[in-house]
């Protein structure tokens, strides 16, 4: 949790949260987490899916700054103005007021929300396709049995 000290300004503030989330976005590279690589090669060849978990990733990243400022002790005007900062970054709009900021976050969860969802089906559709595939592998393999048995059969 970040302390703001007497010292510090709005500004300071937002481009301190600002520099701690980019630190972590590229940690996340930089000691190869596991989540991120494994969903990056798992959905590689779903296009949809790996658009699904790109967007997914960038939100919740985007998420987390707002998390950041709600956790952080400091004044509510910091927290405030931090929002703004954070909302004008994101957004084209640069006439961003809080109230939309938290509008902004609010959606930010709901897409979050519906994005894993959305992955959920991805992996229950390719579960699914395995497991068709395991039937029509085992029904082909008990068709060839029984041709066989019926060939053992004639002769």
């Amino acid at each position: 949790m970040y302390k703001q000290k007497k010292s510090n300004n709005e500004l300071e503030y937002s481009l301190d949260l600002l520099k701690r989330k980019r630190e972590d976005l590229v940690s996340l590279f930089i000691e190869q987490d596991v989540e991120l690589l494994r969903k990056t090669f798992e959905y590689e060849k779903s296009p949809v899916a790996f658009d699904f978990v790109r967007s997914q990733f960038i939100t919740q990243w985007i998420d987390e700054h707002f998390e950041q400022i709600a956790d952080d002790d400091v004044s509510d005007d910091v927290k405030r103005n931090a929002v703004k900062v954070c909302s004008q970054l994101i957004s084209e709009d640069k006439d961003c007021n809080s109230d939309i900021a938290e509008f902004k976050q609010t959606i930010t969860k709901d897409k979050l929300a519906t994005l894993k969802e959305f992955i959920a089906t991805a992996d229950n559709a390719n579960r699914n396709l395995e497991k068709v595939k395991l039937i029509m592998s085992r029904d082909k393999r008990l068709y060839e049995r029984k041709l066989e048995e019926m060939r053992k059969l004639k002769s």
